[in-house]
């Protein structure tokens, strides 16, 4: 139990959290400048999984050293007799009585009410304080902020997120067979099958004034096609319905090709993504299997040597082997065809080109805690504004004496508001006829 006691008490250090807030948005800067597009390797490392857990058992320390705090100041009732023989032998002020004996409690009591103060007398003893909002804005905001990361934690068990290549006009369902990179939460469970549609792909966009660049404009569609949520998306602007965001990861160039054999027929869509240099594209094919799962060809597509993938894409370079090969091999067929061309592949096989156009890498995210973010956060700013409009603020008053009376006072308030005992000094001073009202 001791040990426990010292790891509570070094949790709720205010110390350890500025410390702890300041390495976590170092960190995050680090992160953000230096890993390029590619998150997931400092935000899932150890380092930064140890951090964030610590960080949020800081917060629920705090949270719930402040809930008990204002459980305890929610629950006093009256004054004890070592508050009262303090307030008699050590007040913070003394204040001469100049009008009658009799009113000075109702003069009192007026004061401090109109410091916003809610007033009770318990015997000799007027004792005044802020209202509910002081003691429940703090809680509310630490609260707020250590069930955000138990959220968040939990979101990740559910979450799912990965990148989809879609050709300009078509569309792809919300299942794992649609993705070229999925990760998924241990409990995630079955994806949505809504459709992402590409209308069409903007070669320049201007939003906010800002030039885009390359944009794509998505559709969110329900698995019967209903339009649920559209619009063009680009840089921190997702496309949004729900849980679900649709972000513009990259784009590229692709071909919609069908192959013909005996057996019956297929289509493939090919997507061709640029090189560093961004004026060709990283070569890309499938194998054409026959009704035995066997491997009849492979294809292999790129651009001509003379192509140049900035411009227009008024043809492509298709390569083919008999049977099983590897890229590097060379290739027994070639030609370069423009849309709508065929190329015979042998074996009864035929290839056309049905389109050449460009695709949209999306990257498709599903998270059921969003919503919850957006709630805990609401509320951590609610409380927080609560805690510093309406902080927890105290006065008391006694009247000693009978011959030369006086009011011995103490004050309680929070740091952030460090003129209140003048105030309440000042207000009294006025109600005891020791300065006249202004």
């Amino acid at each position: 139990m001791k040990a426990a006691a010292r790891v509570y008490t070094l949790l709720r250090s205010r110390r350890l959290a500025v410390w702890l807030i300041i390495a976590f948005i170092v960190y995050a800067a680090l992160a953000t400048t230096l890993s390029g597009d590619d998150y997931s390797r400092p935000y899932g490392s150890s380092v930064f999984i140890a951090l964030a857990a610590l960080l949020g058992a800081s917060t629920a320390a705090c949270a719930w050293e402040r809930t008990r705090a204002a459980v305890r100041m929610r629950g006093r009732q009256g004054v004890t007799q070592g508050a009262v023989r303090r307030l008699r032998e050590h007040p913070r002020a003394v204040i001469d009585v100049q009008v009658g004996v009799e009113d000075v409690p109702v003069r009192v009591s007026k004061a401090l009410r109109s410091l916003h103060l809610r007033v009770q007398r318990y015997g000799e003893v007027i004792d005044a304080r802020s209202g509910i909002g002081a003691t429940i804005g703090s809680p509310l905001f630490h609260c707020s902020l250590a069930l955000l990361f138990v959220v968040i934690a939990l979101g990740q068990l559910t979450r799912t997120e990965g990148l989809m290549g879609v050709v300009a006009g078509g569309a792809k369902p919300d299942i794992r067979e649609s993705y070229g990179v999925l990760e998924a939460g241990p409990l995630a469970g079955e994806l949505s099958g809504r459709i992402i549609a590409v209308p069409r792909i903007e070669r320049s966009f201007v939003a906010n004034g800002v030039q885009q660049g390359v944009t794509p404009y998505v559709e969110i569609r329900s698995p019967d096609g209903a339009v649920l949520a559209s619009g063009y998306a680009y840089a921190n602007h997702p496309v949004r319905y729900r849980s679900m965001l649709v972000h513009a990861n990259d784009h590229g160039l692709a071909a919609v090709v069908s192959v013909v054999s005996p057996g019956g027929s297929l289509e493939q869509e090919v997507l061709l993504d640029y090189t560093a240099s961004g004026s060709q594209v990283t070569p890309n094919g499938f194998a054409v299997t026959g009704p035995s799962g066997e491997t009849l060809a492979t294809v292999l597509l790129d651009l001509p040597e003379s192509g140049d993938a900035s411009g227009s894409v008024p043809s492509v370079r298709v390569r083919a082997n008999s049977g099983a090969s590897s890229p590097s091999q060379h290739a027994s067929i070639e030609a370069v065809v423009q849309q709508g061309d065929s190329v015979d592949l042998g074996q009864g096989l035929v290839l056309t080109v049905g389109q050449l156009t460009t695709y949209a890498r999306l990257s498709v995210v599903d998270d059921g805690s969003v919503y919850y973010i957006y709630a805990l956060f609401a509320i951590a700013v609610a409380g927080l504004s609560i805690a510093l409009l309406s902080p927890p603020r105290e006065a008391r008053v006694l009247l000693v004496g009978e011959g030369t009376p006086r009011l011995h006072v103490d004050v309680r308030h929070s740091r952030g508001d460090p003129h209140f005992p003048a105030r309440v000094v000042e207000a009294l001073e006025r109600a005891a006829g020791a300065k006249e009202d202004a």
